[in-house]
């Protein structure tokens, strides 16, 4: 997970929110369900989904996976909106997740809170750590609050912690010839530029540049 700096509201956002939170209050206020879910289902226009994925550039928020190759991702909501239905469409609550992520998380919001990348540094709550007596990449929750976020979303089940490594290993390899070899030091910056959209799981890739790179 890396800290995310949000884009500018959508312009569909801008111009409806009013409106569609005065649909949200009223639902409320009646306790009709229907119309409630039907007032807080307006965060998935395509303008907002598009934004979003801009920002995240095709990866999950909270894993750094990339999934849009298979799949088109999820609108989550930090707050989720059955518990917050009120911020159903507040811009500031909408993140981008893979299927997994969003499913793990679902309606939980437990105290201490996730970690949110768009306002939290996730350096202050995770340690990224590569094992490299057994070839793995871990995400150790170092917090009250990273550690909710890890074992909630399972940021360390086996197909993605495999994935990852794999991934890592290949990174360390570049990082050996990083002066030696101007296609591997080209390939390494790529992988640690957070404007990358092929760029996955960033915050391992600026742990290899600065433990391996360095010491070669």
């Amino acid at each position: 997970m890396i800290k995310v700096n949000r884009l500018i509201k959508p312009a569909v956002l801008k111009k409806h929110e009013k409106k569609w939170l005065s649909k949200i209050q009223k639902a409320l206020s009646s306790g009709n369900k229907k119309e409630l879910e039907l007032a807080t289902d307006k965060y998935q226009h395509n303008d907002i989904k598009a934004q979003l994925l801009k920002m995240f550039l095709g990866k999950c928020a909270y894993c750094e996976s990339k999934y849009d190759h298979v799949d088109f991702g999820d609108i989550e909501h930090f707050h989720p909106k059955e518990k917050y239905p009120i911020l159903a469409i507040t811009w500031k609550n909408l993140l981008l997740a893979c299927p997994r992520c969003n499913i793990n998380k679902d309606n939980e919001f437990p105290k201490p809170k996730f970690i949110n990348p768009c306002v939290d540094n996730p350096n202050e709550h995770f340690l990224f750590e590569y094992d490299e007596y057994i070839g793995i990449a871990n995400v150790l929750g170092i917090t009250p609050r990273g550690e909710i976020t890890e074992k909630t979303l399972l940021l360390n089940r086996d197909e993605l912690r495999k994935n990852r490594s794999l991934y890592i290993k290949k990174l360390i390899a570049l990082a050996k010839y990083y002066h030696e070899d101007n296609t591997a030091k080209e390939l390494l910056d790529q992988a640690m530029d957070e404007r990358n959209a092929d760029s996955e799981y960033l915050a391992f890739a600026r742990m290899i540049k600065e433990k391996y790179v360095q010491a070669s």
